[in-house]
């Protein structure tokens, strides 16, 4: 009996013993912590890309403007001259003896013009035409019944062109002319001009020259021409629709000119858009908020154009590479101590952004020791536990890596749960930090390929720019509410073309 007493003492022992190992080493946990999401957007200085390019406007239409307000003929002249030849005085012998009588006639003609030519340079607009004066001389003193007095001038038109802050442009105009041949005839041995009676006609047709080409100029409507820019700048484009998509948005924040230059027949000017411009890889983001056109700022910095875009690449983007990076590792198989090897399978994966800069990454999935006796007494175990790390890269290095990946909590992976024991294994995540090495060194050169091939023809409003990328830099990687962000700077050459 007391044989029988010892010895169900020890088999209670034995099973007590048995009780607390399994369960000090061997705790099923179903409730795992999750790491606290972070859903603010990345935190960065924000410098508004610069594009100066080139627009041309043909100045056939101010020409046109001006040959439909100025009539053929400038002015018609019909007045009667009282001292039409002037009287002189007959000198003998070094005295007066008398002058000549007042002879008087009556003068009818035409001022005509003929065609209006533009030209220029620099920021002078030259508008040119020759003036052609026939003018009947009749009646002089009933000695000379009818001459015909022909003349020639040109007249020459001088704007010289600035914008203003409301995008109008703004001539300063001066206007001369000069007589190539002066209206005149011979009479009496003497040539007798009319250049006096031309000039005060053709002083009183001066005003609306000049108010003419203001006006014409004036309709070269820079400002309506910019706002429709302006306004249709602001778009999310395409640039690749899937494997990843990629899109690019353009917010317009300034714009400006500082003046004009002729060149033959047309006028051009420097256009600067200052504007954000972010590219984002994933889902397609929201549409920038259109503002009205503000002033004219002028034009400052260098041709070509500098883009800060900040690359954002969604964590769903990045879900799927490490659940196929999991299932290669459940191929290979995962042998953990004491357990034997596991068969792992994982059924989704779920990143985001966490507190630190770290981001989380939790895998829902299926262990089941299969290697021994020992790991068959756990069963198949299923749940989602949560690591997080620690993105890392350097400048201008398309290398990602996970520094400090660990599995989310405070419980001890040697002695803890069969998933977390499975899941935080060293095997488990050198392959998640394989993954994501992987994933961003090879698609970082597609991402940026794809941005280059997008934006080499982008229209925007009635202009259509295409941009070469000379250069790109980045700045390193950091995580986000919105997904892993890197900030690059494309730097490049642009051309632009107005469309028809």
């Amino acid at each position: 009996m007391r044989k029988l007493l010892i010895g169900l003492v020890a088999l209670f022992a034995i099973a007590l013993a048995a009780l607390v190992y399994f369960i000090v080493f061997y705790v099923r946990i179903d409730d795992y912590p999750v790491p606290k999401r972070i859903d603010t957007p990345p935190e960065y200085d924000v410098q508004q890309s610069r594009v100066v390019t080139t627009i041309s406007v043909p100045l056939e239409q101010v020409r046109r403007g001006l040959e439909t307000d100025l009539p053929r003929t400038l002015a018609s002249l019909d007045e009667r001259v009282e001292e039409c030849v002037p009287r002189e005085t007959v000198r003998l012998l070094g005295q007066n003896l008398f002058r000549t009588p007042r002879f008087g006639c009556n003068l009818v003609g035409e001022v005509r013009r003929g065609t209006i030519s533009l030209s220029g340079s620099g920021r002078t607009l030259l508008a040119r035409f020759p003036v052609n004066a026939e003018i009947e001389i009749r009646d002089i003193g009933d000695v000379i019944t009818r001459e015909t007095a022909s003349a020639t001038a040109w007249f020459e038109l001088r704007a010289r062109l600035g914008v203003g802050g409301d995008w109008r442009l703004r001539p300063d105009i001066r206007i001369s002319y000069e007589w190539v041949e002066e209206p005149g005839i011979f009479f009496a041995g003497q040539r007798i001009t009319f250049t006096r009676q031309a000039d005060a006609e053709l002083r009183k047709i001066l005003h609306r020259i000049e108010a003419s080409l203001e006006a014409r100029v004036r309709q070269i409507d820079l400002r309506s021409e910019v706002a429709g820019a302006w306004r249709q700048g602001f778009d999310t484009i395409s640039l690749n629709r899937e494997n990843p998509p990629v899109w690019l948005r353009l917010t317009p924040q300034q714009a400006g000119t500082d003046g004009v230059r002729i060149a033959g027949s047309n006028l051009s000017t420097d256009l600067m858009l200052r504007a954000d411009v972010e590219v984002f890889v994933g889902e397609i983001p929201e549409d920038p908020l259109t503002t009205p056109l503000p002033g004219n700022i002028g034009v400052a910095g260098g041709r070509g154009f500098e883009v800060t875009v900040p690359v954002l690449a969604n964590y769903s983007e990045v879900e799927p590479v490490i659940l196929r990076a999991l299932e290669r590792l459940a191929d290979r198989g995962i042998a953990i101590p004491d357990l034997g090897r596991l068969e792992l399978e994982a059924h989704a994966v779920t990143v985001y952004a966490t507190s630190g800069g770290r981001i989380a990454v939790g895998i829902d999935a299926e262990v089941e020791p299969v290697g021994n006796l020992t790991g068959r007494l756990w069963g198949r175990s299923r749940g989602t536990v949560w690591l997080t790390g620690m993105p890392v890269t350097e400048a201008n290095s398309e290398v990602l890596r996970i520094d400090d990946l660990q599995v989310f909590g405070d419980m001890d992976t040697d002695v803890g749960d069969l998933l977390v024991r499975a899941l935080g294994s060293e095997d488990v995540k050198a392959e998640i930090e394989a993954a994501l090495v992987e994933d961003f060194g090879s698609d970082y050169e597609a991402i940026i390929g794809k941005a280059r091939e997008g934006i080499q023809s982008v229209t925007v409003g009635g202009f259509k720019l295409s941009f070469d990328i000379s250069s790109v830099e980045h700045g390193p990687i950091v995580a986000s509410g919105q997904g892993l962000f890197m900030p690059v700077v494309a730097n490049g050459s642009v051309t632009t073309q107005i469309r028809n």
